[in-house]
Formats: structure tokens, sequence, C-alpha cells
């Protein structure tokens, strides 16, 4: 950024876990490790797109994915895209 400002980073909320209880925040350059079967959700709830390399297992190699119903704890998290 050349005008002396700093650049604006995205923090990423990754819930994870048995009813989704644990929170990691991630940011640029960090690396999470959410093994198979955990039950997990990311949300960008800031106004800056993040950009995130993901790595899965093939599909083919689990059984497939389960979806859970949100936690009422996270449940004004609905309100945002999934994508």
């Amino acid at each position: 950024m050349g005008n002396g400002q700093m650049p604006r980073v995205s923090v990423v909320d990754v819930w994870h876990g048995a009813g989704l209880a644990k929170r990691s925040a991630v940011r640029a350059g960090d690396f999470i490790y959410i093994p198979p079967g955990t039950p997990h959700l990311a949300v960008n709830r800031g106004d800056v797109t993040s950009i995130a390399v993901i790595a899965c297992t093939d599909p083919a190699d689990q059984p497939g994915a389960i979806v859970i119903e949100l936690p009422r704890h996270l449940v004004d998290l609905s309100s945002y895209p999934v994508g």
C-alpha cells in the first residue's frame, strides 16, 4: 500500500469440536488442522475478503459430510453468507 496505511488483514473464526464449543481465530499465515470427522465452521465476520488454501481428504475415502444443527450460542452466525 503506497499510501502509508497498514493493510487490513481478515481474521476468520473457526468454531470446532463437539457442539462447536471451541473457537480459534485464524489470521494470515496461520495453519489449523481439523481431524477427520470433527465438526467445524469457518466464519469471516469482517469486511475484508479472506483467501485460504484448504486441503481435505478425498470424499471417496470417507463416509461423507454430516450436517449438524447450528448450536444456540452460534445462531447469530446464520446471517452470514455461505459460499
